[in-house]
């Protein structure tokens, strides 16, 4: 029956590939629930399997993780890549070995030949026989001395195996020949919790009259009475009380099978463990409370059964409480409950329930709690019921009382939820009930910034017709919505907060106007949207920066050679910070927004707090951020970053190379230094590798060729800066040397290079020495033998390298450089010129090689 329904839904136009909320579709939840057919139709309408959901699953994953092994199979023989990684980076042969699903895993396993020749997932025959509860197989395994104990994949071992797949014959064979009933795997789970958990009741009955410890937890405290209710096999929770095992024993983390009963809604195993003394305000560790409305999914039968088990029904809903009331005499009206640090008895009948989520995942547990500058953030009924997108439930929840705005903790309202999750018609309906569309929360972020941030259009509209404040400012950093929304590239954002009157200059408390954050961002549509309404490129930060600083300095090429067409001054300086204060202002640490903002509306930890952050940021990106930034323009910063097409970009709307930053140097400076640091990268563009070419035969680097291109577009080489130290003292490759004095044409040049101190002094943190190399001594000579040796000279620092063995007697050599050729220059035998590679810049350089012996 499920293909036919499947397939007349397809003609009538369903989407096959159209995902649910939790981003699962069609053909990942046939492959997760093991329907064969239905998954052969969906993959025949094109469905497609590489599709994720919002943990990176697979149909294949979901099909792996089940033990599905012909839809596996089936999914397989499509070409799909079985050893694709989910978000938290596992396989489907992962997820199959830990849940101990043998033929699975040996069918993904054939599919990945590394896997297998590496013998990585440990499954052998002995497993794979009792997964298939082949019990003649099972005996010749164990004749031949097979081991009862040895544990496969995960340490799951045969017993685990065959109490998991139900196999009752195999489960009492392997114990009769000596399996340990109580070991566990990996994870703690033993053959109880398997058999627990898949349903398999004759398994579990004589897995106990073997000795089956029942209180046993696995890894998280998990015991077969947890597997049983959250799976919904009520006989086996029965049979487990039956056996004394306590109703509410408590895992790891205090939360006990009533739980599990209300999350996953086992209506059944509800009214059970309530009648056999579940308490219903037991606390966990975490402060939960096992009575617990859950709004977030709709479940009103579970709530109905708890209310008609106690005789209470719902009056209010407080910040995480949930208040029921009753007569005087129920047990429940005289029951104590923890509130702050105060114990109460509540007299009347009344009792406040703490009000939790319910998960039945254990690790989601930290979902409960979000954190904002220390508050605790948590969510009431009204909100988890707007999160899950159920409209029914929120209406329900108000006509049974709940506060339309009543913040939670962090100070958010009904209205910020679910702008934040885009909801549209609870929006509508929010604030046809009295939502308060201005409130904001404890730091004045308003439902409208919310949507602005996330990026629901719709929603943003709408709050604006009914009154939102589209200049509505926070407190801590003064952002508008305008600030947070073109954060995250929003152009219809933007275009609609405009229309609306978003003053597009506003100015956030550290000076950023929109434009700021765009461009630093790189969203160049959301720039151009701002400049099209008159926005100010001309304004600074508060600690000088220009959207043209925060473009160069970012990388962001298409976006500052725009603003240069709009007016941007090139030559524009920033006023004096060092580096640190640059990285915790966060100026210009790319990727970085001056108020970022998560999901829920928190503050993100990277976001300026007059604190030094380099986190997110490359070994490459910390380097250059260390060093003295004062005074700087955009092509300094551009050249301290190795970004070539946006120094091409500056130089062709005449960037001067030649304005020194406060520290008194250039780009030139920069660049050498830059190219002397093996960790930083310069970015290799056409013009960089045309010189690489033409001078130095296609062998010069991107940062070397960087320091040609200054130099052929204005840079000047005898710029010193404030310690007296020209850019060729910070010059660690020879070449880049040669370079700079190939330049040397007039007398005053060669004094002023003649002239230079012995040892020029360095505050850098590049620990780049710099050096000493006067011109004079352009001739050397010396004598060597057999051994070899090397001659330099003093002037241009030339070495020429003689090998052993090469000469087979004692000989003079002399080495001479030549800045020029004579007319009437005439070689000997005995004498060899040579043009030095790499310059076809006045004068050329030569070096005449003597051998006078």
């Amino acid at each position: 029956m499920v293909r036919p329904l499947y397939t007349k839904l397809h003609c009538q136009g369903a989407e096959v590939n159209e995902s649910n909320n939790g981003g699962r579709t069609p053909l990942q939840l046939a492959a997760s629930n093991g329907h064969l057919d239905v998954t052969k139709e969906l993959i025949s309408q094109c469905a497609d399997f590489k599709k994720t959901d919002r943990d990176g699953w697979t149909a294949l994953h979901s099909a792996a993780a089940k033990g599905h092994l012909d839809v596996v199979t089936e999914i397989i023989s499509q070409g799909v890549d079985v050893g694709k990684a989910s978000d938290k980076g596992w396989s489907a042969l992962y997820l199959a070995a830990a849940a101990g699903h043998v033929r699975v895993s040996s069918a993904l396993l054939s599919q990945q030949a590394e896997l297998a020749k590496a013998n990585i997932i440990h499954w052998t025959e002995f497993h794979s026989a009792a997964e298939r509860g082949d019990l003649d197989a099972m005996k010749d395994h164990v004749s031949q001395g097979a081991k009862l104990n040895k544990a496969g994949s995960f340490g799951w071992t045969a017993l685990h195996i065959a109490a998991g797949n139900g196999h009752l014959n195999m489960t009492k064979y392997l114990l009769s020949q000596g399996a340990d009933v109580n070991s566990s795997n990996d994870f703690g789970t033993c053959a109880l919790h398997s058999a627990a958990e898949k349903g398999n009741l004759d398994v579990v009955e004589y897995l106990i009259s073997e000795g089956a410890d029942m209180n046993k937890g696995n890894d998280r405290g998990l015991t077969a009475l947890h597997f049983a209710s959250s799976s919904g096999h009520l006989n086996i929770v029965k049979s487990l009380i039956g056996h004394g095992v306590e109703a509410d024993i408590r895992n790891a983390y205090g939360t006990t099978a009533l739980h599990y009963a209300l999350g996953t809604r086992q209506i059944g195993i509800t009214k059970y463990l309530l009648s056999q003394g579940s308490e219903l305000i037991k606390r966990s560790v975490r402060n939960s409370v096992i009575l617990q409305f859950d709004g977030q999914y709709g479940h009103y039968d579970v709530v109905r059964c708890v209310q008609s088990c106690v005789g209470h029904a719902v009056s209010r809903f407080t910040d995480s409480v949930t208040v029921f009331r009753g007569t005087p005499e129920s047990d429940l009206g005289r029951t104590k409950y923890q509130d702050g640090d105060e114990d109460k008895t509540v007299k009347g009948g009344m009792v406040i329930v703490k009000m939790t989520r319910i998960l039945s995942d254990l690790d989601s547990h930290e979902d409960l709690l979000r954190s904002q500058g220390g508050r605790t953030a948590g969510s009431t009924s009204l909100q988890y019921a707007i999160q899950g997108g159920n409209l029914a439930a929120v209406r329900y929840l108000i006509t049974q009382g709940a506060e339309v705005n009543e913040s939670n903790n962090a100070g958010w309202t009904a209205l910020h939820v679910a702008a934040q999750m885009g909801r549209l018609y609870i929006v509508d309906y929010l604030l046809e009930q009295g939502a308060e569309v201005t409130k904001g929360d404890f730091d004045d972020i308003s439902p409208l910034h919310v949507a602005a941030f996330v990026g629901h259009c719709d929603v943003t509209e709408h709050l604006l017709r009914r009154g939102a404040e589209v200049n509505g400012a926070t407190k801590e950093k003064g952002s508008t919505a305008l600030h947070v929304g073109v954060q995250n590239g929003h152009r219809d954002i933007t275009k609609g907060l405009l229309n609306h009157g978003a003053d597009v200059d506003a100015t956030d408390h550290d000076g950023w106007t929109p434009l700021h954050i765009a461009v630093q961002n790189g969203h160049i549509d959301v720039m151009k949207c701002l400049l099209q309404q008159l926005a100010d490129v001309s304004k600074v930060t508060k600690k000088g920066s220009s959207a043209l600083h925060l473009s160069a300095a970012n990388g962001h090429t298409d976006v500052t050679r725009y603003l240069l067409e709009h007016g941007s001054e090139v030559n524009l300086i920033k006023p004096g910070k060092t580096a640190l204060q640059l990285a915790a202002e966060q100026d210009q640490v790319r990727g970085t927004s001056t108020d970022t903002w998560c999901a829920e509306g928190q503050k993100h930890p990277s976001s300026p707090n007059c604190h030094a952050d380099t986190e997110g940021l490359t070994e490459d990106e910390k380097v250059v951020w260390q060093h003295p930034e004062k005074g700087c323009t955009a092509v300094h910063l551009a050249t301290q970053n190795g970004y070539t097409s946006i120094i091409e970009t500056l130089v062709s709307r005449g960037a001067d190379l030649n304005i020194q930053s406060i520290d008194g140097q250039t780009c030139l400076h920069e660049a050498i230094r830059l190219s002397g640091r093996e960790d930083s990268k310069v970015e290799a563009t056409p013009a960089l590798q045309k010189i690489s070419e033409e001078f130095y035969q296609n062998e010069l680097s991107p940062k070397t060729a960087l320091v040609f291109y200054l130099l052929d577009h204005g840079a000047k080489p005898n710029i010193k800066d404030n310690q007296g130290n020209l850019p060729v003292h910070y010059a660690k490759d020879e070449i880049i040397r040669q370079m700079i004095f190939s330049r040397v044409t007039t007398e005053a040049e060669r004094n002023n290079y003649a002239n230079l101190p012995e040892s020029a002094q360095s505050d850098r943190t590049d620990s780049v020495e710099p050096i000493n190399q006067p011109l004079d001594g352009r001739y050397a000579t010396g004598t060597f033998g057999a051994l070899g040796g090397t001659l330099s000279t003093k002037s241009h620092g030339f070495t020429l390298h003689i090998p052993p063995g090469a000469l087979e007697e004692d000989e003079t050599i002399s080495l001479q450089v030549l800045t020029e050729i004579p007319n009437d220059l005439t070689l000997k035998e005995d004498e060899l010129l040579v043009h030095l590679n790499g310059f076809q810049i006045p004068p050329t350089l030569f070096v005449q090689y003597r051998n006078d012996g």
